[in-house]
């Protein structure tokens, strides 16, 4: 083999050995890349649970709720078939409400 062979054949070697370089570069970028995103995953996948669970408890809140409302209603019903003849200052139209209907804070 003639010198000019090794010459060629040292700078096909050298820009493989560049390539690989850069390639092994790329594999370690990409793998940080998909530890960010799997950190990321599991955090949104954290907050999806907590959101769920906020909503559960919501929606258990205005099921309690509306069985209140049922409830009164019922029992307002009752009172007027029953043929309740009470002080119509005492209709709960007229009356002032007390405290507060609903507890947002809670």
């Amino acid at each position: 083999m003639a010198v000019s062979d090794f010459s060629k054949l040292e700078a096909v070697v050298e820009k493989l050995l560049a390539s690989l370089n850069s390639i092994k570069e790329e594999k370690v970028d990409l793998q940080r890349q998909i530890a960010d995103k799997d950190l990321k995953i599991q955090e949104l996948e954290k907050e999806i649970a907590s959101l769920n669970d906020d909503q559960k408890k919501i929606g258990d809140r205005v099921s309690s709720l509306i069985g209140s409302i049922e409830d009164w209603e019922k029992g307002t019903g009752a009172d007027q078939k029953e043929g309740n003849t009470s002080n119509p200052e005492d209709s709960p139209e007229t009356q002032k409400p007390e405290g507060q209907l609903f507890n947002m804070g809670e």
